[in-house]
């Protein structure tokens, strides 16, 4: 607006110099109002006009400034606010720092009552206390949480992380009306179901945690507690259909963690499912060897003795100084009841190194060749090291 009559008030002072110069005189104007009527030279009916504009447009300016100062108090005292909340902020972060909980407590509470980040205060504050041990205060600025906007599910969540392990119903009763697909309430789910033994309810979380995974590290190490603890109470019921069910869906997670891997490998032969045990550990040892999982190997009970030996000739080729491969090519050897060829095969690997088995089954190949003298040395032989690794 202002621009608006600056541009009108030049447009007049330039129509009034182009009739100066092209008339000869400044020409004049008239006011009038009824019978009344004012005549005025136009260049001083300008003049008067940038002075009277002027006057208004000062005066106009003042009495907006005065409309303005309170909300710029206002807006000033907030900013002088805002910026003691965030310093106290960070220096109860600093206080968390170097452990002074109790000071930490104290230093983030002190603005709580009028800060615009309420939630955010109350959460610390809850953390602070609990680490310093104040059961009143955590249980207070809890409280305060669930009074504040949106804060009671925040409430529900952090409380529901407490209790999960000593109260999981009521951990989980908690979690009801939360967003179910947040990690730590996935994490707490998860960590609720275990607890009440709910194999059925930890299944239907596992496809959720284990897309969450991608991204925390946290959420990848509830995935694989999960599936320990699935792997575990499958065992425990002899279901072999849940297990297999189980890699089907979840392979790649299975496979990404050695542990867990070996785990799944030996949850397979515990139920007796040996055949899918084998096929999946030889896909492993293929391209990634593993002293453990070559022990998982070993356990299998199987007849194919013959098939078997040829893989660990494979493996051997890859792996000649290897005598856990040694020992259970002899072994299997000898239970095909080709007692001299096992002899060569375990002596071998006692060469590499000493091992119970190896010498245990050296004398069941000299007793199947009615070799008592050999087997009675092997059987001291076994009893010596079996000492020396008691000691």
């Amino acid at each position: 607006m202002r621009l608006f009559f600056i541009i009108l008030l030049l447009l007049s002072l330039v129509i009034a110099a182009g009739g100066l110069f092209i008339m000869g005189e400044a020409g004049s104007a008239v006011i009038s109002h009824g019978a009344w009527s004012l005549e005025i030279e136009l260049v001083y009916f300008y003049f008067a006009s940038i002075a009277l504009f002027s006057v208004l447009h000062v005066m106009l300016r003042i009495i907006t400034t005065l409309t303005q100062l309170p909300a710029r108090l206002q807006a000033r005292i907030k900013t002088k606010r805002l910026f003691e909340i965030l310093q106290s902020l960070e220096n109860a972060q600093l206080a968390a720092e170097q452990k002074q909980w109790k000071s930490a407590l104290r230093i983030v509470t002190k603005h709580s009552a009028t800060s615009p980040v309420q939630r955010l205060q109350h959460v610390l504050a809850w953390h602070y206390a609990q680490l310093a041990g104040n059961t009143q205060a955590a249980e207070k600025h809890l409280d305060l949480l669930r009074n504040t906007d949106n804060g009671r599910s925040i409430a529900n969540a952090l409380e529901a992380q407490l209790v999960v392990q000593q109260q999981p119903a009521k951990a989980l009763n908690l979690l009801e009306d939360s967003n179910p697909d947040s990690p730590n309430i996935l994490i707490t789910k998860a960590q609720g179901f275990m607890q009440n033994h709910d194999s059925v309810a930890l299944q239907s979380l596992l496809l959720k945690l284990q897309q969450q995974a991608k991204n925390h590290d946290q959420v990848e190490h509830c995935l694989i507690a999960s599936l320990t603890w699935l792997l575990a109470d499958f065992v425990r019921n002899n279901d072999k259909e849940k297990l297999a069910t189980l890699w089907k869906k979840y392979s790649s997670a299975i496979r990404s963690n050695q542990s867990l891997f070996q785990i799944y490998c030996n949850s397979l032969i515990d139920v007796g499912n040996d055949l899918q045990a084998e096929q999946i550990i030889s896909q492993m040892l293929d391209t990634q060897w593993n002293d453990g999982l070559f022990h998982s190997y070993a356990r299998l009970n199987l007849d194919n003795h013959r098939q078997r030996i040829q893989q660990l000739e494979q493996w051997l080729r890859q792996h000649p100084h290897n005598e856990f491969l040694l020992q259970l090519i002899g072994h299997l050897q000898l239970a095909q009841g080709d007692a001299k060829t096992a002899i060569q095969t375990l002596k071998n690997s006692l060469e590499i190194k000493p091992s119970i088995a190896s010498y245990a089954d050296l004398v069941t190949a000299h007793d199947l060749l009615e070799q008592p003298v050999q087997s009675r040395e092997y059987a001291k032989l076994g009893l010596r090291l079996a000492n020396q690794e008691l000691h």
